[in-house]
């Protein structure tokens, strides 16, 4: 059984903030802490001469084992900012098991005095700090110049989870007598394998245990005189050379200039607004109009459908589901982000056991998710539910095709609808694709990198076997002055009511791909949302409304999101697998330059399309990705027909 990582908040001593009280040590020096900082891991790595050395376009990205307080990150990223030409990106990727809270974090930050720069910065990181739940928790400064991966987990087991390529190293977390659970040999060789020629390294400890540590896995450290007191303190270069894993897509060497994005609902749509917000131009196709499928009901309601298994599928929507305060802050500033909170329902044993287990299994906040009596949702809902459940107060609801026009709504942005997808042909560098528009007449346009976002059409120009599957689904709208106040979930889901109309639904139909509505889905629809109160309290009268889409959903329930592989070029690679599920491909694995594709949300694409974007825009711009190699292996569009391979025999 994959569990869940556990993660726990860190305590500080009343007296004296500093004081991490697990560790008995300070989360920094308290004679000068940023003096330290800057000469402990800054200057001892070069950084302000590398960072006015980059290119534009390029990504820097500095791995950190310890977030503490973050005073490292402010001051690195004020360097960054000061130095480093206006177009390039610096990606910090950071672990602590005991993240601090935001209470605790401003205290600590009160107790420094801090430049001006990073004192800013500062306070936007108080304002988006994550909750202490396991998994990566992204946030973007600087008008997305400066990328913030917060890992909550074990530093060794993350960072050997993780792909990609660290330029500089700041080891940092307490002391090896403190802490000595994180500095250990599979540290040690999680750093190497993400380092390079170019790889720099920092700490404040000179421990025996820590040199021996890194020099056996290809560091060449040095000591220097330490800083405020301490002796010493270690500097290192790494010697060995970066082998990026063979059956890994490829590290992007610079940022696309143009993307083009095929669909216009929120897939396309969110993928689109992470590029443009990181200064990325795009252009968004759709053969019809924005959001005129799936993402064109006007009340989606946002929450998590967790396993007790941390399995890929979990794993992003509960990532998602503790970051809405930042992942809709774009829809929050134009009114299209309701945080209501969502209430989930137990209404029978088997429910009710599986939700404790849950909650055992995830060990989760309050602020995330509580289990409450009968009493308690109803009070919340404002009307007498029939069972008591899960209460995520995190969760919301949102209007899909406003929410499409927001996040499309950017001077980075240009939108083409009407034009229909009909060949995308490979140039030396690029794409040239073919449209129809109106259905009359064929148009071409080119461009550096393709995301295909719409749904089942993209398996038609993915290249690539994906068993992609309909599912049609009707909401019914109802106007009626018995609403609640949050949205509830069971069997059927209500949302609280808009102008006197609130939306029930959604009819499950697999394997339908058509979107005529239906009477009898209305009445199941009617009958499903009363199920959910003591006593009913709609009737047919009050439904005024309907509308019906088709849904993309895979067999394993996660959506398909990645590059897409020459799978045609991976026959010997993929032979092997069928006596050895574990085996590794001789030659590097080809993959299609550019091509990506993002669809398979299903009936959780409300909460999961802004992650799974996420994933895309990281590829597309060279960066550690925001998820363990794991789940991103859960999600890439190859994993069909590697699992295909696994369970043949020869």
């Amino acid at each position: 059984m994959r569990a869940y990582p556990q993660v726990e908040e860190a305590t500080i001593d009343a007296a004296d903030p500093a004081w991490a009280v697990s560790f008995k040590d300070h989360y920094f020096s308290r004679k000068d802490p940023v003096g330290e900082r800057e000469t402990v891991f800054l200057h001892a790595q070069n950084l302000r001469s590398r960072f006015q050395a980059l290119q534009v376009g390029e990504t820097f990205r500095i791995g950190e084992t310890g977030f503490g307080t973050g005073l490292t990150f402010l001051l690195a990223t004020q360097l960054f900012l000061a130095e480093a030409p206006p177009n390039a990106r610096l990606q910090w990727i950071s672990t602590d098991q005991y993240p601090l809270n935001r209470a605790d974090l401003v205290k600590l930050h009160q107790q420094i005095e801090l430049p001006a720069t990073a004192a800013r910065l500062a306070t936007q990181l108080h304002a988006v700090w994550p909750l202490c739940v396991s998994g990566c928790h992204r946030r973007l400064f600087a008008a997305g110049r400066v990328c913030l991966d917060l890992h909550w987990d074990d530093a060794a087991s993350r960072f050997a989870n993780l792909n990609g390529h660290i330029n500089a190293w700041c080891l940092d977390g307490f002391s090896p007598d403190r802490n000595p659970a994180m500095w250990t040999p599979h540290l040690f060789q999680a750093v190497a394998k993400l380092s390079g020629p170019d790889t720099t390294l920092a700490t404040f400890t000179t421990a025996r245990s820590v040199r021996d540590g890194l020099h056996a896995c290809g560091f060449e450290l040095q000591k220097h005189p330490g800083f405020g007191g301490k002796r010493e303190r270690l500097t290192g270069f790494y010697r060995g050379l970066f082998a990026h894993p063979k059956s890994l897509p490829p590290i992007a060497s610079k940022s696309p200039e143009h993307v083009s994005i095929i669909g216009a609902g929120l897939s396309g749509a969110w993928v689109a607004h992470k590029l443009a917000e990181r200064g990325i131009r795009c252009t968004v196709f759709d053969r019809s109009g924005i959001a005129d499928g799936a993402s064109g009901n006007t009340q989606g309601i946002t929450y998590a459908k967790l396993g007790i298994e941390a399995t890929p599928a979990s794993v992003i929507q509960l990532q998602a589901l503790a970051s809405t305060q930042t992942l809709f802050d774009a829809l929050a500033q134009d009114s299209q982000w309701h945080p209501t909170g969502v209430l989930l329902l137990a209404s029978d044993h088997t429910k009710e056991t599986q939700q404790a287990k849950l909650m055992q299994a995830l060990n989760p906040p309050d602020a995330l998710m509580q289990m409450l009596s009968k009493d308690a949702v109803s009070d919340i809902a404002g009307q007498r539910l029939v069972s008591g459940g899960l209460w995520l107060p995190t969760g919301g609801w949102l209007n899909p095709k406003a929410a499409c026009r927001v996040l499309l709504q950017h001077p980075l942005i240009s939108v083409e609808t009407a034009h229909a997808l009909t060949a995308i042909t490979d140039l030396d560098e690029g794409y040239r694709l073919r449209f129809d528009v109106n259905g009359t007449h064929p148009t071409e346009h080119t461009c550096d990198a393709v995301v295909l976002a719409n749904a089942l059409e993209a398996s038609e120009f993915a290249a690539i076997p994906l068993p992609l599957k309909p599912v049609k689904g009707q909401i019914t709208q109802l106007r009626s002055d018995c609403g609640v106040a949050v949205p509830v979930c069971g069997d059927a889901y209500l949302g609280p009511a808009v102008e006197g109309v609130a939306t029930c639904g959604a009819t499950y139909h697999p394997k339908l791909n058509e979107t005529t509505v239906h009477p009898d889905d209305d009445r199941l629809n009617l009958n499903q949302t009363n199920a959910l109160f003591d006593r009913p309290l709609f009737n047919p009268a009050n439904v005024v409304g309907h509308r019906a889409g088709v849904r993309s959903t895979t067999p394993d329930y996660a959506p398909v999101a990645g590059q897409i592989g020459s799978t045609e070029h991976w026959q010997a690679f993929l032979n092997s697998l069928r006596t050895d599920a574990r085996s590794e491909p001789e030659e590097t694995l080809p993959y299609r330059p550019g091509l990506f594709i993002l669809t398979g949300q299903g009936s959780r694409g409300t909460l999961t399309a802004p992650v799974t974007a996420d994933l895309i825009v990281s590829q597309l711009l060279g960066e550690i990705l925001p998820l363990t190699e794991p789940v991103r292996e859960g999600l890439a569009p190859d994993r069909f027909i590697r699992r295909q391979s696994m369970r043949m025999t020869n």
